[in-house]
């Protein structure tokens, strides 16, 4: 059995739920990092692109898989909603209440 090279790849972690950008060797189906470079978290930038893909296929995407069912990926965008709140003085004061996380 011949080793891979080991190079710059993407890898999930299922335990820390973030995508890492390490020199790793494919090994039995997964992938395994090498040496003491941690890699580096881009799971914000992975997400990113993958949103700007789908946006661009028309906000959804899905794969066949194996075993007949499919896999479906959606996105869309949503625009901040205005809060609005009564003053003491009778007045309504509104602010733009951002969602947590929205790419551009």
């Amino acid at each position: 059995m011949s080793k891979s090279a080991a190079r710059m790849q993407l890898g999930f972690s299922p335990l820390s739920k973030t995508i890492q950008l390490a020199k790793m060797r494919d090994v039995n189906g997964g992938r395994l990092r090498v040496g003491n470079d941690q890699g580096r978290d881009v799971t914000n930038e992975a997400a990113q692109m993958v949103w700007q893909l789908v946006m661009a296929e028309g906000g959804e995407i899905a794969w066949n898989l194996d075993d007949g069912s499919q896999m479906v990926l959606k996105a869309g965008k949503v625009e901040p909603k205005a809060v609005c709140t009564t003053e003491p003085q009778g007045g309504e004061s509104c602010a733009t209440a951002s969602p947590s996380s929205s790419p551009d």
